[in-house]
């Protein structure tokens, strides 16, 4: 009896393999499927020096975050098939003319998953982005940061910053997951 329920364990273990294999193939057979076979535009453009933000802009943000409208919201995207999210980590930055202030941020980037080179940019390239970010905002007074209409403001900047940064794709959304000014 004991010598069959180790045969049954082992079995049990194979069977959990195969399912794996079954499924990652699965997923690995979606994406070749789903792939145009058509690269990314190569981007080699130099790092432009961003203007700290003054006034506020009139222009839209980006056409992809849908809408609302009477009948709700129209125009989501679909972050499971379409989107990822890229965690560029904690940032801590003294802003400008503060010696004792400081600001907390911990700063995401949205990203297309068919710009499939871009995940190892983007990880190879964090240390980069926390540096121009904090670059960024040590340039910005403790009023600007209070002002929370400015976030639109500093979200466009460090998209047109961190899309110069890049070659295999480009980032469509910037995300402050935390923003503390303490």
């Amino acid at each position: 009896m004991r010598n069959n329920i180790g045969r049954i364990n082992i079995l049990v273990i194979i069977i959990i393999i195969l399912v794996q294999l079954i499924i990652a193939g699965g997923i690995y057979f979606y994406f070749w499927m789903n792939n145009d076979g058509e690269e990314s535009p190569q981007r080699m453009q130099g790092l432009q020096q961003t203007d700290v933000p003054t006034q506020r802009r009139e222009e839209s943000r980006n056409s992809d975050r849908g809408s609302f409208t009477e009948g709700g919201f129209t125009g989501a995207k679909d972050y499971t098939r379409d989107f990822a999210i890229f965690n560029v980590g904690d940032i801590i930055v003294n802003p400008l003319g503060s010696e004792s202030r400081f600001l907390v941020l911990i700063v995401l980037f949205e990203y297309r998953l068919a710009d499939r080179r871009l995940p190892a940019e983007l990880q190879n390239k964090a240390p980069m982005f926390r540096d121009r970010i904090t670059q960024y905002f040590s340039r910005i007074t403790i009023e600007d940061l209070r002002d929370v209409e400015n976030r639109d403001i500093f979200r466009d900047d460090i998209i047109r910053v961190i899309n110069n940064l890049l070659v295999e794709g480009r980032i469509t959304d910037v995300f402050f997951e935390q923003f503390v000014l303490q």
